[in-house]
Parts: C-alpha cells; sequence; structure tokens
C-alpha cells in the first residue's frame, strides 16, 4: 500500500499504551467464549492493529490466524511481537474495504472496524469483505461493545 494512514501516525503510542489499565480488556476471554473451541481453525483478524487479539486467537488452539491491517506501522509492531514471541502468527497490510479475498476462514474475528464505517458505503464493503472470506458456514464476530460486560449480558450472542 501506498502513503501512511491516520493509524500509522500513532503506532509507537498504541504500543506503549499495552501498559494502561483500559488494556487489560485487549485479553478479556469474553469474546473468545461466545466462539467456543477453536482448535485447528483458520481464523482471519480484520483490523489487528498490533496483533494483540491476532495473538489471543492463536494462543485459543487456533490452527492458523492471519491479522490483517490498513496500517503498515501497526503491522510492524505485530511483526515485532511475533519475532520476540513466535507463535506462528501471520501478518499483512491490508484493506478491509477491499472485498478481496485472503483464503476462506471458519472465523472472520474484528474488534472496532464497523465503527468506522463512514461513509456508511464502507459497511458495505466490509460486509463483502467478511463474507468473501468466510467458508458456508463459517462465523463472524464482530465487536463493538463494552468488554467489561460478562458475555452472559449479551444472550442473543451466545448461539454458538
Amino acid at each position: 500500500m501506498e502513503g501512511k494512514n491516520s493509524c500509522d501516525n500513532f503506532a509507537s503510542e498504541y504500543k506503549s499504551s499495552r501498559q494502561l489499565p483500559f488494556r487489560s480488556y485487549t485479553r478479556m476471554v469474553f469474546p473468545y467464549q461466545i466462539l467456543g473451541p477453536m482448535e485447528g481453525l483458520f481464523i482471519l483478524d480484520l483490523a489487528c492493529r498490533d496483533g494483540i487479539q491476532t495473538r489471543r486467537l492463536m494462543e485459543s488452539g487456533a490452527e492458523k490466524v492471519l491479522g490483517v491491517d490498513l496500517s503498515a506501522e501497526m503491522i510492524s509492531l505485530a511483526l515485532e511481537e511475533e519475532v520476540l514471541d513466535p507463535l506462528g502468527c501471520e501478518q499483512e497490510v491490508g484493506d478491509a474495504s477491499n472485498p478481496g479475498s485472503a483464503g476462506e476462514f471458519e472465523i472472520v474475528n474484528e474488534a472496532h472496524l464497523l465503527n468506522y464505517a463512514n461513509p456508511a458505503k464502507l459497511l458495505s464493503q466490509f460486509a463483502k469483505t467478511i463474507c468473501s472470506n468466510l467458508k458456508p458456514g463459517g462465523r463472524f464476530l464482530g465487536i463493538n461493545n463494552n468488554p467489561a460486560k460478562a458475555a452472559a449480558a449479551y444472550p442473543a450472542l451466545l448461539k454458538i
């Protein structure tokens, strides 16, 4: 990808934010309780930022996790982490609004991507990207809610 995007400008600050109390929520179990067992699954993590969720998905037993983010700087942070503590995560720069296919995945995950659908046309493009990467019968998990609430607070999501 050519040029920089807005996330490139604050990637190093984002990495240092791991020390802030709110970042403990990014390692919460709740989203993964919704997904259920992940052993042997292929998972696409859209808008992966510095790869923290990508790594969490891999630690949960997935066979393959591909993290994709628009920011080359964020992907660089994710790759640095993979070198320091190899889990087998794959990372690449990519645009979730470009409905190409990175492969067939049992799960497509995103945390705080859909709220960037401005203009609204982007929401349709994000949806096409999600659909073009899901295997038939695959599942999509989008997280745009309060991670401090227990999974039981969202009973409609617990249809695994």
